[in-house]
């Protein structure tokens, strides 16, 4: 089971109603299970310089599509779609899942056929980096 990072000890998971999920502080992330998948390997978060030298050294291939990103497109993903104003210097797999759900619910709810594809596209490269199996 996929649970938000947490602090060691705390009280409330954010499980149930009323209880809003927070973010741990930076420096108290527990180390995830299911080492080795994507970018994050076994830690619980990347900082922005480990991301940005992860995003430089992919190949950028998006599975099942045929097509990649070149490296200039994915050290901007790293500037806009995970900027430190909305995440702070690190990064989580829960938080790359929660731009994955926003990028789904752009596919489905555009009128744009183009738009579409590319949220698609985007999204199934954020699977990739996170480890996902799809």
């Amino acid at each position: 089971m996929n649970r938000t990072p947490s602090i060691k000890g705390a009280k409330g998971s954010g499980r149930y109603p009323g209880t809003p999920q927070q973010r741990a502080p930076e420096g108290e992330i527990i180390k995830t299970a299911g080492a080795g998948k994507g970018i994050f390997g076994d830690r619980g978060a990347l900082t922005r310089r480990r991301l940005k030298d992860a995003l430089g050294r992919d190949k950028g291939t998006v599975p099942g599509m045929g097509s990649a990103y070149t490296k200039k497109e994915r050290l901007e993903f790293e500037k806009k779609d995970f900027s430190r104003e909305k995440y702070g210097t690190h990064l989580t797999p829960w938080e790359i899942r929660k731009e994955i759900k926003k990028l789904d619910k752009e596919a489905r709810y555009s009128n744009d056929l183009g738009a579409k594809a590319r949220a698609r596209k985007k999204k199934k490269y954020f699977e990739q980096l996170r480890g996902d199996k799809k």
